[in-house]
């Protein structure tokens, strides 16, 4: 991350809790975001769905992929065993997600469970020091 940056600096800023520089400094430092990320983790089957969401809401979510008008046949093999998985950091594939909810197959809360599996967690400033705390303060 690039903490020179005046954008970086102001979302510092922003984000910056106020006292002590080496208190907000700790806080920021632990701070964390939501990232998607691609990969061959990502690639959920049906046990995938199973280990994450339990045995009824993941039937529950592989019976709509089955009965969907929105996912291709093609896209609903990959869920089986063997076939690769649906990866679920592809922006394909969390929009096909999208689109079961908008076509009530899925509930809100199906979509999110399932698309979390293609997220993690990161830190939003990583390596920040008390130097950059301050830089932003005198913005």
């Amino acid at each position: 991350m690039n903490y020179k940056d005046p954008a970086v600096l102001a979302q510092i800023a922003i984000d910056d809790p106020g006292g002590a520089v080496e208190t907000a400094t700790a806080t920021l430092k632990s701070m964390t975001v939501t990232e998607v990320f691609r990969s061959d983790e990502n690639r959920v089957t049906e046990r995938g769905l199973y280990d994450a969401l339990g045995p009824t809401d993941a039937e529950a979510v592989l019976n709509a992929i089955a009965s969907s008008a929105v996912v291709p046949d093609r896209a609903k093999a990959w869920v089986t065993p063997g076939n690769g998985g649906i990866d679920m950091g592809s922006a394909v594939a969390r929009a096909m997600v999208d689109a079961m909810v908008t076509a009530n197959e899925l509930t809100a809360a199906q979509a999110q469970a399932v698309k979390a599996l293609g997220e993690r967690q990161v830190l939003k400033y990583p390596g920040i020091k008390a130097v950059h705390v301050e830089m932003a303060r005198a913005l």
